[in-house]
């Protein structure tokens, strides 16, 4: 996963169940599922929590932050 501009990740919004906060599948553009991005209410934030064997580099953690980022931005106005 490297050295081009396109997006690396999709991040596909799923069930709540009985979570209030947003839960999302962090997958490879090519399908591969690689973790999933949900509240941790220890730190009181959106976080990334990565499946097993996983291997990530500056672009994708990039896209990681940029993702969790804009989530916080969203829960702090109230969308």
């Amino acid at each position: 996963m490297g050295g081009r501009d396109e997006p690396f990740l999709d991040f596909v919004e799923f069930d709540r169940g009985r979570h209030r906060t947003r839960r999302f599948r962090v997958k490879h553009v090519e399908g591969e599922e690689l973790g999933v991005v949900k509240w941790h209410s220890p730190w009181r934030r959106y976080a990334f929590f990565p499946g097993a064997d996983t291997l990530y580099d500056g672009s994708c953690l990039h896209e990681l932050t940029t993702f969790i980022d804009q989530l916080m931005h969203e829960r702090e106005e109230g969308s």
